[in-house]
């Protein structure tokens, strides 16, 4: 056989080896886990797995949202018990959120994530949220009207745009992992509540749960959320508002956020320990509430003192509740001392605790106002 006829049945054999979809699945039948909520039992020792499923009916446009719910003497027991509930094999490639109900955080939170993390069907970049209702489950359960809307993707949706909101603090698994097992720190996780508003039903991510490791030791309201953001430097975006206070009287100014870095730095002073934390914040007038400049040189300078002086007296107040009420170092001053001052570490790691809790920080604003939007004067009206 010469070499033209042994290429023409080489490209013959290829054909009938690639086409066609050796391992093709009608999307129709498949079910794709959206997100979980993980629950605990106590009184019965058992997990209790709510799973949001998202099935394609037709076409890739129309989406059925089902619920399941199954038990386990594990969360490993359970999701497997899910598929019994649900005749069918489900996917997990797609599932974005998993959420644990306060249940699970004050009794199994280490055995959830063990499970999640060994398991492969499971990304590492899943957003984890606590439950603010009396269960996790009840996410899903509720009655919302739209039937169809998948909660588990608004909810990613919520986190994938958090840059523009500065009231929460979004974390994968893979982060809470690296900040729950490293020394000295303990991580933060969103909250998620039900809401209702003008005969509608929603979810709402609001504040941050403070964990002291494993366990969760209280929460941050919006402006502490905020103020935590800028200590770990995670302020995206968002509005500041401001009162200006100034000779003619007290106007509201609400500032866009447009850039922001905090640098914390250790330092010796005599024989005690002390955090720099550097603020720069860039920021844009996004609103006058009246006719008082704040535009001009003297105006702008007095609203860029008052932003200086609220976001410090901010962070210095949450840095103190945290060090009395928490003892829990969710700012990871101790990895910062342990990468600048290696052997100081070593020495304060066993107490880091107490040390935590008594450490003085020092913090430095600094504000630059760059631009007032479209208008570069306030709004008067002439009488």
């Amino acid at each position: 056989m010469n070499k033209f006829y042994k290429l023409i049945l080489l490209i013959i054999v290829n054909n009938l080896l690639l086409i066609g979809c050796w391992n093709y699945k009608d999307i129709n039948k498949m079910r794709f886990v959206a997100g979980i909520a993980v629950d605990y039992d106590k009184s019965k020792d058992e997990y209790i797995i709510t799973a949001e499923v998202a099935s394609p009916q037709g076409s890739s446009t129309q989406i059925k949202r089902e619920i399941f719910q199954s038990r386990g003497e594990t969360a490993f027991d359970g999701v497997r018990d899910l598929i019994f509930k649900n005749g069918r094999k489900l996917f997990w490639a797609h599932t974005k959120v998993i959420i644990l109900g306060k249940s699970v955080v004050n009794e199994k939170l280490l055995s959830v994530l063990d499970y999640i993390s060994r398991d492969a069907e499971f990304k590492d970049d899943i957003w984890l949220l606590v439950s603010k209702e009396e269960s996790a489950s009840k996410i899903y359960e509720i009655d919302y009207k739209k039937p169809q809307e998948i909660i588990s993707f608004n909810l990613d949706n919520v986190f994938k745009n958090s840059n523009r909101i500065c009231t929460y603090y979004a974390v994968p698994l893979w982060r809470f992992m690296e900040i729950l097992q490293s020394e000295g720190a303990s991580p933060t996780l969103p909250g998620v509540k039900i809401v209702e508003k003008e005969g509608k039903v929603f979810t709402q991510v609001e504040e941050i749960a403070v964990f002291k490791k494993d366990r969760i030791v209280g929460w941050l309201n919006a402006i502490e959320s905020r103020s935590f953001l800028f200590l770990i430097d995670e302020i995206k975006g968002g509005v500041i508002t401001v009162d200006c206070d100034t000779s003619r009287g007290i106007v509201k100014v609400g500032l866009e956020v447009l850039d922001n870095n905090t640098k914390i730095k250790p330092v010796r002073s005599g024989n005690n320990l002390v955090i720099n934390i550097d603020i720069k914040l860039v920021v844009s007038i996004g609103e006058i509430g009246g006719d008082i400049d704040v535009i001009s040189n003297k105006g702008r300078e007095k609203l860029k003192e008052d932003t200086e002086n609220l976001i410090k007296k901010q962070v210095e107040d949450l840095i103190k509740k945290v060090q009395n009420q928490y003892k829990s170092d969710i700012f990871e001053f101790s990895k910062v001392i342990n990468k600048k001052m290696p052997s100081v570490w070593k020495d304060i790691k066993p107490n880091w605790e107490e040390i935590f809790s008594n450490i003085k920080t020092k913090v430095n604003v600094k504000v630059t106002i760059k631009s007032s939007a479209l208008t570069s004067r306030p709004i008067k009206v002439n009488y």
